[in-house]
């Protein structure tokens, strides 16, 4: 029940549910908790603010229950950490992981820091992750895209040169946007519109005029 509430992102009704299962003295399993934490995590209620319950239920596992924590249970309660910004904290809840940290994990907070736009963790997170998985073209371009939302261009440059080294294809990015009757798409790797040259001289005029009323530098 508690997990198909959370599949339903009925978030707030699985942790009314895992209540009633207390007052009744049934006990929960491992899953249950790693469910629980999820659950504590989903978009509807972290306006609300349930990291403490999130400890409460992680602490629960081996003082309440005698479960020993698995990586899933870690890996929930980073991501709850990180979803709801303390990405300090979660960074320092990664060091007392007993067992072997995966790339999953620092999958986790690289995104996080994404989400809250904290480049100097996400640095910090991507040396470790790029050791772990350095095949992995998905973590180049995650921080890729870090270093674009900062305009560090170098250090994007610096990443797809990596990944060229390794031997990596860089995924191509496709966008589109529908204008009156016709679709409209463009590319990263190549010239994919007839008038990009055009729409580029506009972009850059727009960009003039904005510096000129002082909105951006």
């Amino acid at each position: 029940m508690i997990s198909g509430y959370c599949e339903n992102e009925n978030y707030m009704d699985a942790l009314q549910f895992f209540s009633q299962m207390q007052e009744e003295n049934v006990k929960p399993n491992s899953t249950t908790i790693c469910t629980l934490l999820r659950a504590c995590a989903g978009p509807s209620l972290l306006k609300i603010g349930l990291v403490m319950d999130g400890w409460k239920y992680f602490d629960s596992i081996k003082t309440d229950y005698n479960i020993n924590p698995t990586i899933e249970h870690y890996s929930c309660m980073v991501d709850l950490l990180g979803k709801v910004g303390f990405l300090d904290e979660a960074l320092d809840f990664i060091h007392t992981v007993p067992q072997k940290v995966d790339a999953s994990i620092s999958g986790v907070v690289l995104a996080a820091c994404k989400l809250h736009k904290d480049i100097k963790i996400a640095e910090i997170v991507a040396r470790n992750l790029l050791r772990l998985e350095p095949y992995n073209s998905a973590n180049y371009v995650l921080m890729m895209n870090i270093y674009s939302t900062f305009d560090i261009w170098g250090d994007v440059e610096r990443l797809k040169e990596s990944m060229t080294g390794l031997g990596m294809k860089i995924p191509n990015v496709w966008s589109w946007i529908q204008v009156k009757q016709t679709i409209h798409v463009f590319s990263t790797e190549r010239k994919s519109h007839p008038k990009e040259g055009e729409i580029y001289f506009e972009l850059y005029q727009l960009i003039s005029e904005i510096k000129k009323v002082g909105v951006c530098t």
